[in-house]
């Protein structure tokens, strides 16, 4: 029951942050960034908002844009989500799409030496 309940916190949070991104946060042009998922932990403290950007390039200034706007993030959130304590927002890079890739490329080299 818990863990259905924090996974509906954590699709609830991806989705007002993912709206409230686009509304807030001005990107140069050609970059793309995307929430891809919300790690809210039990005691609902801290969440770690996994984002992808591409270029990777741009990682570090968007990452920082993000951390600049943590108030305007905090106020969206504030309004549309009924839990007492807000958590601790902390945004970091998805790398489970760098780590496919890799593995793909392993899966590839040993297919053509095999």
């Amino acid at each position: 029951m818990a863990a259905d309940r924090l996974r509906r916190i954590n699709e609830q949070l991806r989705t007002i942050l993912a709206q409230e991104l686009s509304r807030a946060v001005e990107l140069s042009s050609g970059t793309i960034v995307s929430i891809t998922q919300v790690r809210t932990s039990a005691d609902l403290k801290t969440a770690t908002v996994l984002v992808s950007i591409l270029p990777e390039r741009c990682t570090g200034s968007v990452l920082h844009s993000l951390q600049a706007h943590m108030p305007y993030f905090v106020s969206a959130v504030r309004q549309q989500v009924p839990l007492r304590s807000l958590p601790h927002f902390r945004f970091t890079v998805d790398t489970t799409e760098r780590r496919a890739g890799k593995i793909e490329a392993l899966l590839d080299s040993l297919a053509k030496t095999g």
